[in-house]
């Protein structure tokens, strides 16, 4: 009788430790990476997780400097998270995309590849309290999205350690 128990005993455990397997790896099957996650690889730069962000007004912030900022949920519900750009317009500048080159105030962009795929767009003058962001993949930039507002923009990169 005693076999018995200890034999029910470890059957029990056993079905508790494989409900919490299957628990666990349910749970986990169902954590997804966004589509519009983006990695930024930066040459000579060590990956770390952090970086060191110095808050400037709109209008001290310069073209080519590193942005980072803080994309809301977009139509579908999905949140964007934090991000990283190059700032490519800042107020009053003229944007506009022919023959897939972005161009500002009719200068091609430095940071910004070409784009075969994009249409042209015609000149837009970058709103006051917004810049216009360009990342490497432009899923969340202001390729995708439009200018930026400032309220979004965490503050200019300084440094990565």
């Amino acid at each position: 009788m005693i076999l018995i128990k200890q034999i029910l005993s470890y059957l029990v455990l056993l079905g508790i430790l494989l409900g919490l397997v299957y628990g666990i790896r349910h749970l986990l099957s169902r954590i997804t990476v966004s589509s519009d996650y983006t990695e930024i690889e930066v040459p000579d730069v060590d990956r770390s997780p952090t970086y060191a962000l110095k808050p400037e007004p709109l209008g001290a912030m310069q073209v080519g400097e590193a942005v980072a900022y803080s994309l809301p949920q977009d139509r579908t519900g999905q949140g964007n998270g934090n991000g990283f750009a190059w700032i490519a317009g800042v107020p009053g500048d003229v944007i506009s995309i022919t023959k897939g080159v972005l161009l500002v105030n009719n200068v091609p962009d430095s940071h910004c590849q070409p784009l075969p795929t994009r249409a042209d767009c015609p000149p837009f003058p970058v709103p006051l309290g917004h810049l216009f962001v360009v990342t490497t993949t432009h899923g969340t930039d202001s390729l995708a999205r439009g200018p930026l507002p400032q309220s979004l923009i965490l503050g200019v990169v300084e440094s990565f350690p």
